[in-house]
């Protein structure tokens, strides 16, 4: 199933879309392709093996963030993969515009969790979960205010309770 969110950039749906299909390339994927590849490890916590579940699942950073982002929003968000969190999301009994809202940050920590991979990988910066979790608010922030005119919400009130709108 191809789910799109106007609230963030096609590069962030375009995204989502290949990670639902794990279709993302990991080290793994790429050498289960034939590819040589000098490291499987994750790039993120340099513990695990870069598979689909470690990476957006069971990784310390992913771990982490997801902590920060359950106490933000306020809401539990499983400890599962990014199918079933997105089946989570929609089962929610919230508002439809606040269903999006919560859809559009779940893209961009996934998004950027990708992005903090590939800058421990290519340029070898290792990003903390905090860090990761403030480039969620502020980067949500302003698709969000750029994307949905309708909606009108002050940076203040965005950190305090991003669904008060």
């Amino acid at each position: 199933m191809t789910k799109w969110n106007k609230l963030v950039p096609k590069k962030v749906n375009l995204f989502v879309w290949r990670l639902r299909r794990d279709a993302l390339t990991t080290n793994i994927n790429l050498f289960a392709r034939g590819i040589d590849v000098n490291i499987v490890r994750c790039m993120n916590c340099v513990n695990g093996t870069e598979l689909f579940d470690h990476v957006f699942q069971h990784c310390k950073l992913v771990k982490d963030t997801r902590s920060l982002l359950s106490q933000w929003l306020k809401l539990d968000i499983p400890d599962d993969l990014p199918n079933r969190i997105l089946s989570w999301c929609d089962n929610l009994q919230i508002l439809a515009a606040s269903r999006q809202k919560n859809e559009a940050i779940l893209f961009t920590w996934w998004w950027l969790i990708w992005k903090a991979r590939n800058n421990a990988l290519h340029n070898d910066i290792h990003e903390s979960g905090k860090e990761i979790y403030y480039s969620i608010t502020a980067f949500s922030y302003l698709w969000l205010t750029s994307r949905d005119k309708k909606t009108s919400i002050a940076w203040d009130s965005w950190i305090e309770s991003p669904f008060s709108t």
